[in-house]
């Protein structure tokens, strides 16, 4: 490796819990309010005592609702220094679920910080070795599993789906959020049970939505243009693969997981809006995606999401789904690592072993994974979704599919 480690900063706020400017239960808050961020002083600084870190978010591919983030922390404890039963340690009464946890990294050559992941502690792991060594891990989640905990009850007005976001987000009492104008109109709806739920059934209303949270724990909201209008998933950020830029390990696949040919969309008061594809079916049997319960206020919108999820989906495709890079190699190779978000786009240029053409293809950034072990080393892997169906389901001024605003 030519580089060092990025340069970690492992901090733990002891003395707040999960509540704070960015997740306040049963309060008002405004759409489109990020919160105030605590500062870094606010965080114990843990990093000397960390010997391994795992970091992952998003999701693995297509179709997917995205996952709780997580990350793994093992903390040296070899003086008791991170035991909650140990009365004579200096965070005694301290190492408590829901306490805050920001981990940042500065890339080892230029300098720049880049926050990578916060979220609250849901558990403080403490082993003993063989009665030699002992360690405590420390597990952390994003506000994914604050959404999920948070009970809400409320009818939401009618609108755009962002208006339906921010309103559960209100309910919830979450302050910290980046809410995309909604592309969706839907009707007036009585939500009742988990906050996350109720997002998700805005998702599926969006047609292609997606709710996750940021790397600095604020829950985002995308609406189904969001590929189309986002400067980074437009246009392709890097070229991973190449002598500048490479990849220790890539890995495709071909299968019939994502192939859906028999289209099913029911929203609340409409009927169902289905659409098939014939041959997909001969070739592969009937693969249904049915969504019943959503919000949309009219039935036309929710045809014209059902034919566009049917171009997407009814064949199957070659994807590149995972990269893994080790950043050590040179410091462009470690900016991606380090700055790459979410739904970012890049592309993939590789030869594989055994000659022949090379794979070209580009990808949306669908999941994030970060290791960095006791022997110094770093890996990254992004998890890939494919462009392919989108590019040629519907392309913002074309006449894909006999519409250019299908998807508008």
């Amino acid at each position: 490796m030519s580089l060092a480690l990025p340069t970690l900063f492992c901090g733990i706020r002891f003395d707040a819990g999960a509540e704070n400017d960015g997740w306040i239960l049963g309060s008002a808050s405004f759409p489109n309010q990020l919160g105030s961020p605590d500062a870094d002083s606010d965080y114990v600084d843990v990093t000397s005592y960390v010997r391994s870190i795992n970091i992952d978010r998003g999701k693995s591919r297509e179709l997917q609702r995205t996952a709780v983030g997580r990350v793994s922390i093992v903390l040296d404890n070899t003086t008791r220094l991170f035991d909650p039963l140990n009365a004579a340690g200096t965070y005694y009464g301290k190492l408590l679920p829901s306490r805050r946890v920001r981990i940042k990294l500065t890339h080892p050559t230029t300098g720049t910080q880049y926050e990578v992941f916060e979220g609250i502690v849901t558990d403080w792991g403490m082993g003993y070795q063989q009665m030699k060594d002992a360690t405590t891990t420390v597990r952390v989640s994003d506000r994914m599993v604050d959404l999920r905990r948070a009970d809400i009850s409320l009818t939401t007005t009618a609108g755009l789906s962002s208006v339906a976001v921010n309103e559960i987000l209100d309910d919830a009492g979450i302050v910290a959020r980046d809410v995309a104008t909604g592309l969706s109109t839907l009707q007036g709806t009585a939500l009742t049970g988990s906050t996350l739920s109720a997002l998700e059934k805005v998702e599926d209303s969006e047609g292609i939505g997606q709710v996750y949270a940021s790397k600095s724990n604020a829950v985002v909201y995308k609406n189904r243009n969001s590929f189309f209008s986002d400067s980074a998933s437009n246009t392709s950020q890097a070229t991973l693969g190449t002598a500048a830029l490479p990849l220790t390990d890539v890995s495709l696949d071909y299968d019939a997981d994502l192939i859906r040919n028999d289209i099913s969309l029911t929203r609340t008061g409409g009927s169902a809006q289905t659409t098939s594809n014939a041959d997909s079916i001969n070739d592969y049997g009937k693969r249904s995606y049915t969504k019943t319960g959503l919000m949309n206020s009219t039935d036309g919108e929710l045809s014209t999401i059902g034919g566009t999820l049917l171009s997407i989906y009814k064949e199957p495709r070659v994807r590149v789904r995972t990269v893994t890079m080790a950043p050590q190699v040179n410091a462009n190779l470690m900016t991606q690592a380090l700055s790459r978000n979410l739904r970012d786009r890049v592309t993939v240029n590789f030869t594989p072993v055994g000659g022949g053409s090379a794979i070209n293809q580009d990808g949306y950034i669908a999941g994030i994974h970060h290791r960095i072990t006791p022997d110094g080393q770093m890996t990254s892997a992004f998890d890939l979704e494919s462009t392919e169906g989108y590019d040629t389901a519907f392309v913002l001024g074309s006449a894909k599919l006999g519409t250019a605003e299908l998807w508008a």
